[in-house]
């Protein structure tokens, strides 16, 4: 898949060292640039932000899953009654649809996948960039230059927690099409004041900005 947009981010990898329970203040603080300074950083306490974006393609997964089962399954004879020659293409065709139930299982489990890595997620906002965390075999660190957010967006729940939105890519998909990937805090506490630290944030990079631009007009 490839992802495109002015709001795509800015990824680094590297292994992750972190594997147990990770302090957000402390880590994202090893990842401030000379000069940066750490507004807020903490991690999701709300999976079920990160299990509902995968509902969909769980959703999916149920019939590729299926058909996968019944086309190995039919292709090995062990439905209709139908028996083989007892050759080795016998043995070997209905093992083309392993892979497949393999994709299927996964597109089906998606939800808890995501569980897993929302666990395995810190969140971070300095006074230049938005940072994403993500752990694993290898920690993925996203930043989003904050002069470079155009819009911000918030979703609340009944619980008080919730999601910030502040970018999306579009992400193509092998065979054509594709579907518009968010980015973002999701399942934050408090997420109303995290938004408005956003703004407040990309405002005073503006100012500063312009600030800069007209002295060096006079």
């Amino acid at each position: 898949m490839m992802k495109f947009g002015r709001n795509s981010g800015h990824e680094i990898r590297r292994p992750d060292e972190h594997r147990g329970d990770v302090n957000p203040q402390a880590f994202m603080k090893g990842e401030m640039r000379p000069g940066e300074k750490l507004i807020w950083a903490d991690r999701p306490v709300d999976m079920g932000s990160f299990r509902r974006k995968k509902y969909g393609m769980a959703l999916f997964g149920v019939l590729f899953f299926g058909f996968a089962l019944f086309w190995t399954a039919a292709a090995s004879g062990m439905l209709f009654g139908q028996g083989g020659t007892g050759s080795v293409v016998d043995f070997i065709f209905p093992l083309f649809g392993l892979p497949f139930i393999v994709v299927g299982f996964g597109m089906l489990t998606s939800p808890i996948w995501a569980t897993f890595q929302g666990r395995r997620t810190l969140y971070a906002l300095s006074d230049q960039r938005a940072l994403v965390s993500v752990g694993g075999l290898k920690r993925s660190i996203n930043s989003w230059p904050l002069d470079e957010i155009d819009e911000v967006s918030r979703t609340d729940s009944a619980s008080g927690n919730g999601d910030v939105i502040f970018a999306k890519t579009w992400v193509r998909g092998s065979k054509g099409g594709g579907h518009w990937e968010q980015h973002g805090f999701f399942g934050i506490s408090d997420p109303q004041r995290v938004e408005h630290a956003i703004l407040h944030a990309r405002e005073a990079i503006r100012l500063a900005r312009n600030a800069q631009s007209g002295a060096n007009d006079q």
